[in-house]
């Protein structure tokens, strides 16, 4: 059997690299509106978070502008100039922003035209941690887009199936399910179907998404990004997904090709079966295992059989150090020197608990 060693210390994990625990952090960003009329701000106040954008938007009146300060004097944190119907001016709260952001309109201070923002403190979101992948022969898509700090996760279960373990910690989560199909979620209390729209994920809940042959689902959040070297992207038909323990496993049993995209800036061990290339990586021999360096920007790795459908194509993913046990037997967990129910025993009893 392939063993990977070495990678990323547990809490470095994110779901790009879609390995076991990975956390991902929802927050919800708002927009306020504020208008803009003949003498006055309508409304004059408003409550924002850090990260949530103020719109004024010019109704009536002559000239107007947006200026941050007091007194009518302004501080220099924004400025804007308003002078036709319709034409509006954003700014977005900076995570350092004092508790109270004045503002005014400089042509129509002296008429009592002005404003404040009151900045809330900012909580600390819930993170969703996920636990054990298994998808078989299915189609997988996400994308990682870091700039709008969003992701998006599609699962089509074709004639296999799939299963997504979940533990919410830090407060609740909120997650987008954008759409399913005879997709379940079971937890404790029982199995329900999954329907669509914003759920929120309650702190400490427990539960696995799973559908059977012909079920799908998909989900987006948003993320807060590290700088190591990530998975941020996957387009996968036919495709078989596996992630337990330290290893992360893609086997396309297509006849065409997939990709896998990834955030470079660092090394991530890998090891390659079969069709599995790189236009811009230097991967392994067949069968060898080797840390894989990944230079700064993006690159892609291309699994697909090159002539029919009897090739293989499979990457394993390391994701994290220990290496493998006395024996060469990763998965002898209690070191009993057999593979059996003590060792699943073993993994519930650590469920949900932080490595250094």
């Amino acid at each position: 059997m392939l063993g990977i060693r070495g990678g990323f210390p547990m809490h470095h994990r994110t779901i790009m690299a879609m390995a076991v625990f990975a956390s991902v952090s929802i927050t919800l960003a708002e927009t306020h509106e504020i208008e803009l009329y003949s003498t006055s701000f309508v409304p004059s106040a408003v409550d924002a978070l850090p990260g949530d954008t103020i719109r004024w938007t010019f109704v009536t009146g002559y000239p107007h502008t947006v200026d941050s300060g007091t007194g009518c004097v302004p501080d220099g944190l924004f400025s804007a100039s308003l002078s036709s119907p319709d034409q509006v001016f954003e700014w977005t709260v900076p995570e350092d922003a004092p508790t109270q952001i004045p503002f005014f309109c400089d042509p129509h201070c002296g008429n009592g035209m002005s404003g404040v923002i009151n900045v809330l403190p900012s909580t600390e979101p819930g993170r969703l941690m996920f636990g054990i992948i298994d998808v078989s022969s299915g189609n997988i898509q996400m994308e990682i887009d870091e700039e709008l700090g969003q992701g998006f996760l599609l699962v089509d279960a074709l004639d296999g199936s799939f299963a997504f373990g979940f533990e919410v910690e830090n407060g609740d989560v909120d997650v987008n399910f954008i759409s399913s199909s005879n997709a379940y979620k079971t937890d404790a209390a029982g199995t329900t179907a999954i329907t669509d729209g914003i759920t929120t994920l309650s702190e400490g809940s427990r539960f696995v998404v799973h559908g059977e042959a012909g079920s799908d689902f998909s989900m987006a959040w948003a993320e807060e990004f590290g700088s190591e070297p990530a998975l941020i992207g996957i387009d996968c038909g036919e495709c078989s997904m596996n992630v337990n323990g330290d290893m992360s496993s893609f086997r396309y049993t297509g006849p065409f090709y997939a990709t896998l995209d990834f955030r470079g800036g660092g090394e991530i061990p890998m090891s390659v079966i079969g069709d599995v290339g790189s236009a811009t990586l230097t991967l392994p021999g067949f069968g060898e295992e080797a840390d894989v360096v990944l230079p700064a920007g993006e690159h892609t790795i291309v699994l697909g059989p090159d002539s029919g459908d009897d090739d293989i194509a499979w990457l394993l993913v390391g994701s994290g150090g220990g290496g493998d046990k006395p024996g060469g037997c990763p998965e002898d967990i209690d070191g009993s020197g057999t593979v059996d129910v003590g060792d699943l025993l073993a993994v519930i009893a650590a469920w949900g608990s932080i490595c250094p």
